[in-house]
């Protein structure tokens, strides 16, 4: 398991610095209609591989609560409007990749922690918040 998650971390590691030297040449529209050809592609291919299992996927979707494609929307809408975001953040000269994956990993883990605190009554220990402090101490000094 940790085998996949250091290699998850590391491929997406590269991403940012991919998506930087792409949108020097396109508007974040055209990057995103372009990256979402080439995800939809993969995915096909996916599911063509694993043709034996569509017939479950689908007998798995039509169960699915109204609330859970509601769900479903809403995390869709986010991705896109994330991607926005991430897109105009990286096409901005002034700032690093780098610190903006900063600032967008230690945004995302507090208010994962907010939520789950807020919502889910979740108790974090002395070294997540101190780890939330350092991380925030750190954008703060590289901006």
């Amino acid at each position: 398991m940790n085998t996949y998650l250091i290699g998850a971390g590391l491929v997406n590691s590269v991403k940012p610095y991919c998506r930087k030297h792409v949108i020097t040449s396109l508007d974040a529209h055209e990057f995103m209609f372009l990256n979402t050809l080439f995800i939809s592609f993969f995915i096909i291919c996916y599911l063509i591989y694993r043709k034996t299992s569509i017939s479950d996927m689908y007998s798995k979707y039509s169960t699915l609560t109204l609330t859970q494609l509601i769900s479903i929307t809403i995390l869709s809408l986010i991705t896109v409007s994330g991607t926005f975001m991430r897109l105009s953040m990286d096409k901005n000269v002034e700032t690093s990749t780098f610190a903006n994956g900063l600032l967008i990993k230690g945004v995302t883990s507090a208010a994962v922690i907010f939520i789950g605190i807020t919502f889910f009554n979740e108790k974090y220990t002395w070294k997540t918040w101190l780890a939330i402090i350092l991380i925030a101490t750190g954008i703060y000094l590289l901006n």
